[in-house]
């Protein structure tokens, strides 16, 4: 077998809502052949926007396309007698099982972990809930929102004299898959060293509470809150704050003054442009780049040059400044607006995004799997699944299910 994803051979029974979709779309872009088992009724992620043409349906979702893009699907029904044993045939052949159930509910229907050992003794099952399989949350349930909030990640974000709030475009189920495809691929190198499979446990709340940084350590350490900062940065002492992002002629930019052999050359740079252009801020010239430290400077130090760094940067495009930062060699970088990530000529060269026709939608572009391997590419393989649309193929011809069978499993609601 030619191996120029790495996964090719892998078989993997995709069980999951969107908590879970986007670990089974990280092992499909790396080749598995992941296979997207849902409800009779469709995954309810199908009926969450925004749709082709503003039209909602179950193959109509650019959010189902996205988490599921490059697998197989097939419709089963597993609270039925027959769909179990379907199920559990499939399991055979499978390495890796991912679902998103709450805790408990494959127990009740005999499809739990230590259940489908005894189908295929090495399985790999990966779970993602909301809190873990055990534990005093471990029955609530959860969403996007509620995860933002519980791990505590929500109390960061926003101004500090308003209420929190969250990061406008979802990304609490993003994270968890990418820590839930991680583990995995961890517990399938030692499936490989051993021969032995095991239990994944990903908690949405675990994954997520990460985002936390040094907000918990300051906790943990100094007993202290940091309170939310709005475009501000803090965090580097309990008093000093620094703006980050600063408004320009056409958009925004990213800049934080930082002391020390990391940020004084930066801070140089700023100066000798500044200076060439005759609009260096008093601020600038007085201080002594090579001492500074933004951790331990009075906040009143730090008020000042943000004040006059934002009526510097003001006059200048997002261009200008971007092409300053190089040839000053600064680190400071341009806020990019979808539009101007679909037109970046460094994800053009590195062929993110890739064109590709939908026998509906006709045709639009996708984003790549990010990483690049040497001896292969990723990236697009199939759209993502119509309803029910491998049915056929996989119950027909891997499970030998006869045309007549067929028809009275879909009938009876079983698939």
């Amino acid at each position: 077998m030619n191996y120029e994803r790495g996964l090719e051979g892998l078989r993997v029974l995709d069980l999951s809502d969107d908590r879970g979709a986007y670990c089974g779309r990280i092992l499909a872009d790396f080749g598995a052949d992941v296979v997207k088992i849902e409800p009779v009724t469709g995954d309810p992620s199908r009926k969450i926007g925004p749709f082709y043409k503003n039209k909602s349906g179950p193959d109509n979702s650019f959010y189902f396309y996205h988490l599921n893009m490059n697998k197989r699907g097939i419709t089963l029904n597993l609270e039925s007698t027959k769909g179990k044993d379907l199920f559990k045939q499939l399991v055979k052949s499978a390495t890796i099982v991912i679902e998103s159930y709450r805790p408990g509910y494959l127990a009740k229907l005999g499809l739990d972990y230590q259940s489908l050992q005894k189908v295929k003794s090495d399985i790999i099952l990966t779970s993602v809930t909301p809190y873990g399989q055990d534990g005093p949350y471990s029955a609530y349930d959860s969403s996007d929102l509620v995860a933002d909030a519980m791990s505590g990640w929500m109390y960061t974000i926003g101004d500090p004299d308003r209420s929190p709030v969250r990061v406008g475009v979802p990304q609490v189920y993003m994270h968890t898959g990418g820590q839930a495809a991680m583990a995995t691929l961890v517990a399938h190198s030692f499936w490989e060293a051993t021969g032995n499979g095991q239990h994944v446990d990903v908690a949405v709340h675990g994954a997520i509470s990460q985002a936390n940084f040094n907000a918990v350590s300051f906790w943990d350490l100094r007993k202290f809150v940091l309170p939310r900062s709005g475009p501000y940065r803090q965090g580097m002492s309990q008093v000093t704050k620094q703006l980050e992002l600063f408004e320009c002629k056409d958009g925004f930019i990213a800049f934080l003054l930082i002391g020390g052999a990391l940020g004084s050359p930066t801070n140089k740079g700023l100066v000798k442009w500044m200076t060439e252009l005759n609009e260096t801020p008093k601020t600038f010239k007085e201080t002594n780049w090579d001492s500074f430290d933004q951790a331990t400077a009075p906040p009143a130090v730090i008020a000042a040059l943000d004040k006059d760094l934002s009526s510097f940067f003001i006059k200048h495009t997002m261009d200008e400044i971007f092409k300053a930062g190089q040839k000053y060699r600064m680190m400071i970088t341009p806020v990019n607006t979808p539009k101007q990530i679909m037109e970046c000529p460094q994800l053009e060269v590195q062929q993110y995004w890739q064109t590709v026709k939908h026998p509906e939608w006709g045709e639009f572009k996708v984003g790549n799997c990010p990483p690049r391997v040497s001896t292969g590419s990723l990236g697009f393989i199939r759209h993502a699944p119509k309803l029910g649309e491998h049915n056929t193929e996989i119950f027909t011809k891997e499970l030998k299910v006869k045309a007549a069978e067929m028809a009275e499993l879909k009938k009876a609601g079983i698939i």
